[in-house]
């Protein structure tokens, strides 16, 4: 959300709960840029990363959107896995 121009809002509710708050960040992707400015609002942070910190988000995911009915979810679910490729993700 940092990345995406939420930061006034962010910044209002963080100046309006308590001072003593725990705040966590997560995130799959880490940019530097949102890094730093997710820095500026903690207080002694601490890092725990599994893996590189080198991950970016890609703009090669396609993202079907399927409409079915409640009873078709799970033969589409089991189609989908039945007929991936090896080298799918």
């Amino acid at each position: 959300m940092l990345d995406m121009g939420f930061e006034p809002q962010i910044l209002k509710i963080l100046l309006d709960i308590r001072p003593d708050r725990q705040t966590v960040l997560t995130s799959a992707t880490w940019p530097t840029g949102v890094r730093r400015l997710g820095k500026s609002y903690l207080k002694n942070p601490m890092m725990v990363y599994v893996g590189t910190l080198d991950l970016a988000a890609v703009n090669t995911v396609q993202q079907t959107l399927l409409i079915v009915q409640e009873e078709e979810k799970k033969m589409y679910v089991f189609d989908f896995i039945r007929n991936m490729q090896s080298q799918d993700k």
